[in-house]
């Protein structure tokens, strides 16, 4: 599913946001009952300090409670400043580093502090 915000008829920003397990970005998001993963959220860059990626995360929250989802999970990139700053709020979980590129796409994920899940190495059928 997907959460989009917008000014008149412009397209200012959106964050993706799935409810069930599967592959994402070269991993496996292993969810269980209850549990969200957002991934993917955009802010165009001429709306970009407007507060708009905590007023889409803000509604995006309501919905899934409503919706009776109790966890929500995101990544955040350590080489983005913008990303980081993003994460207030949330409680980490666990720190990861994915390393890409390695073994036929396949990438492995190695938890530095608390847990990897929801991430968890997809694996070649």
């Amino acid at each position: 599913m997907c959460f989009v915000a917008r000014a008149g008829s412009t397209l200012v920003a959106y964050d993706w946001f799935r409810f069930r397990p599967g592959p994402e970005d070269g991993d496996m998001i292993a969810l269980g009952e209850g549990e969200v993963f957002l991934f993917d959220l955009h802010v165009d860059e001429n709306w970009r300090g407007h507060r708009i990626q905590g007023a889409i995360g803000t509604r995006i929250r309501f919905f899934c409670k409503q919706q009776g989802y109790t966890t929500a999970y995101t990544q955040i990139s350590a080489m983005n400043r913008k990303s980081l700053k993003g994460g207030r709020g949330w409680t980490a979980s666990g720190v990861v580093l994915r390393v890409r590129g390695s073994k036929r796409g396949r990438w492995p994920i190695i938890t530095l502090w608390g847990s990897s899940h929801p991430l968890s190495r997809l694996r070649s059928a």
